[in-house]
């Protein structure tokens, strides 16, 4: 492989969606089943409006939970322009280079999403 076409594969990873976003609704199924029902109440109650902290969901209604948000948000950032992917960090306080990858700035914002709610699973 040239250099030129190096750079240019590169160059088309960055600006697409990281890989993780495409992966198929079973097979994240199969790698949140392997958490405990704790991590997964906490995790579901942290990205639900409709979690009540009283009642109590089996395994498989936690991960239906995670995997509903996780659907929705997905969609919302596979289709959304660079702009509004860089005011959404921006608002979560990151910095933000003029210069950031598509790739890069969907990865910042789901592992910064990500820690907020393990640091709130890990109050609970």
């Amino acid at each position: 492989m040239t250099s030129q076409a190096l750079k240019k594969a590169i160059a088309r990873v960055a600006d697409s969606n990281p890989p993780w976003l495409n992966y198929p609704l079973p097979h994240l199924h199969g790698s949140l089943y392997v958490l405990s029902c704790d991590e997964l109440g906490a995790a579901s109650s942290r990205v639900s409006t409709h979690h009540t902290a009283k009642k109590h969901y089996d395994k498989m209604s936690c991960i239906d939970i995670i995997l509903e948000h996780f659907d929705s948000c997905r969609t919302s950032l596979m289709s959304c322009s660079l702009a509004f992917l860089r005011v959404c960090l921006q608002n979560l306080n990151l910095m933000v280079s003029p210069n950031m990858s598509r790739f890069d700035m969907i990865t910042e914002e789901s592992e910064n999403v990500d820690n907020k709610v393990e640091t709130a699973a890990e109050l609970m």
